[in-house]
């Protein structure tokens, strides 16, 4: 059996359908959307509002607000949305820090990574295994992971003890052999990787050798709220 998931988004994204077969772990892994709602599944079952089957911990790995960038608002608002669509699944945040003062994060981040102490990987590594998550979903991109083309993040994702399904923000057409060689890792330690193009997808197929039934397409979304006049002068 698999189950019915609809993406909805109020302010950003379009809805979306998508299937998670049954046996493949379901992350939830979508766009900036502030809901997810549950559908009827495949025996006309209604709508609930409980943990997916087989889910009652998850984690998220990547940058998260009051960090300022793309994927902290990204990962922000993917947790936040799992938290409204599921209020009995816990989902929690391993946050990458970047140089600098520390960050005023919220409680639904438990653990930080500082992105060039290869300890800290480690160390992320025995909590995540040590809080019994049921899988784990990586926001990646090359700049937000310490070492050459981002290698350190091999050092946490080889030591899970648990299904990852990896986000890839960012998919080259010509990597470099450590672009490619960290890429080729990361998804070689993924059960299913989300790319935001059918482009992405067919240049993970080309350049990485990667089946295609691995691989789950989730447009990124737009916002869908009108601007009116005088919007350019306040958001720039």
């Amino acid at each position: 059996m698999s189950t019915s998931l609809a993406v909805a988004g109020t302010q950003h994204g379009r809805a979306l359908l998508f299937r998670v077969p049954a046996g493949i772990p379901m992350v939830l892994d979508v766009s900036l959307v502030p809901l997810l709602v549950p559908v009827r599944d495949d025996n006309g079952r209604a709508p609930h509002r409980s943990a997916p089957r087989g889910l009652s911990r998850v984690g998220v790995i990547g940058n998260h607000l009051p960090r300022q960038c793309g994927i902290a608002t990204f990962t922000t608002a993917l947790r936040d949305a799992i938290a409204v669509a599921f209020p009995a699944l816990d989902a929690q945040v391993v946050a990458m820090n970047d140089p600098g003062p520390s960050h005023a994060y919220p409680a639904s981040v438990r653990f930080s990574i500082a992105d060039h102490d290869i300890a800290a990987y480690r160390r992320a590594a025995d909590y995540l295994n040590g809080a019994h998550l049921d899988a784990v979903s990586v926001q990646h991109e090359y700049g937000i992971f310490g070492g050459r083309a981002g290698a350190l993040v091999l050092t946490l994702l080889r030591e899970l003890r648990m299904p990852i399904v990896t986000t890839l923000h960012t998919v080259l057409a010509a990597p470099d052999p450590a672009q490619r060689r960290v890429l080729d890792e990361i998804l070689r330690l993924s059960a299913r990787v989300v790319v935001m193009s059918n482009h992405a997808a067919t240049l993970l197929a080309e350049v990485h050798a990667m089946s295609a039934d691995r691989i789950d397409v989730i447009p990124h979304g737009i916002p869908t709220e009108m601007f009116s006049r005088g919007d350019k002068d306040t958001i720039g």
